[in-house]
């Protein structure tokens, strides 16, 4: 009997552990999400600017051209290059521009490639331009896409995180999609606690860790796919006057899940200034002429426009994209569009000049009738 009312008490106290285990773990969610929303509402606007020390590996290239019907060139070792960044966001937009090196499969080389991307929450706008190559500038746009990030503007989403992680209307990456694991873990001598997202369909796992100590800020990302650690992130944090707690630097590597190394980054922002004015036009950037454009209405995988931008600023003729339409393709469209214009207005001016010479010849002949009765 004693021993069977020990039982009874050793399993009370496992569940009244394990009760407030839940309890706690619910209490770091709320004081984790508070913290998040108060540095939200204190940063209304953003303008970052920093560098990415970045190696991309032959690996990352590997797999590209491995996606393709046929065989691509890739690099013949890996290449380590700079990128120099500034972002801007509000309340729901984000722009990311930056100066950086973009692998040609064409070219089989590496060209300078001024990148930008926008996203609106319903609208996502990406921007090549190769200064001094030749090659005309290409811009996607396309609405319905709410992901907010992309391969390149992915290397600042710890800033879009620290200062919009918590809302629920900024595209890109969000606390909610996470939830306390109830274990602190020290993360090179902080202790931070740990939040995770599984994906049962992908078979991964994503951890934050957040130390509570400096507003529940991100200190280490980790993402496992199939068990196997394949990122990680390490971020430094600095404070602001005015925002709390802002990343200042992040180390990141990516592998596949066969432990190869694909791409490496060294991120530093340089500076931040917070609720500075933005330009009414920031997030709607214009396109110089010559510029090719693709239009996807209804967001990835919908009807897709091709046009190449005219002269005068003007969107050109818009052609279903399909094999064969090319900026070659685009021009003359453009061209040929611009000659039955001026057809038009041709016969648009000697049907004027024919109606003004017929009233002007009735009346005169009616005033002769007069004159002659």
């Amino acid at each position: 009997m004693p021993l069977f009312r020990s039982f009874c008490v050793a399993g009370v106290f496992l569940l009244l552990a394990g009760t407030n285990s839940g309890l706690a773990a619910d209490d770091e969610l709320a004081r984790a999400k508070k913290a998040w929303q108060d540095r939200e509402a204190k940063v209304r606007t953003l303008h970052a600017v920093g560098e990415d020390e970045e190696v991309a590996h032959v690996a990352s290239y590997k797999l590209l051209a491995a996606a393709t019907s046929s065989p691509l060139p890739v690099p013949a070792k890996d290449t380590a290059f700079t990128t120099s960044f500034r972002m801007t966001l509000d309340a729901r937009k984000f722009r990311y521009d930056s100066q950086t090196q973009l692998w040609s499969f064409a070219a089989k080389a590496f060209q300078a490639c001024d990148y930008t991307s926008v996203s609106t929450g319903d609208r996502q706008l990406i921007k090549f331009a190769y200064p001094n190559s030749g090659r005309p500038t290409e811009v996607s746009d396309s609405t319905s896409r709410t992901s907010g990030t992309d391969e390149q503007s992915a290397a600042v989403a710890h800033i879009t995180l620290a200062v919009r992680g918590g809302s629920g209307t900024f595209p890109g990456p969000k606390l909610d999609l996470y939830e306390p694991t109830g274990k602190r873990v020290r993360v090179d001598g902080r202790e931070c606690v740990e939040f995770v997202r599984e994906s049962r369909e992908n078979n991964r796992k994503d951890y934050l860790y957040l130390d509570p100590k400096r507003d529940y800020s991100v200190r280490r990302c980790d993402g496992y796919q199939e068990g196997k650690l394949t990122t990680r992130c390490t971020v430094e944090h600095s404070p602001d006057p005015i925002a709390g707690w802002l990343p200042v630097s992040w180390s990141s590597v990516w592998r596949n899940k066969q432990g190869e190394l694909i791409t490496a980054h060294k991120v530093t922002v340089r500076e931040y200034r917070i609720n500075p004015a933005v330009a009414p036009d920031e997030f709607d950037p214009a396109h110089a002429p010559g510029t090719f454009v693709v239009e996807e209405k209804n967001g990835v995988g919908g009807q897709a426009l091709a046009h190449v931008v005219r002269e005068d600023g003007s969107p050109g003729v818009r052609v279903p994209l399909r094999a064969g339409v090319d900026q070659a393709y685009l021009v003359e469209a453009n061209r040929r569009s611009e000659a039955t214009k001026r057809v038009w207005i041709a016969l648009g001016v000697v049907a004027l000049i024919l109606a003004v010479g017929g009233v002007w010849y009735f009346r005169r002949r009616g005033r002769l009738r007069r004159v002659v009765a």
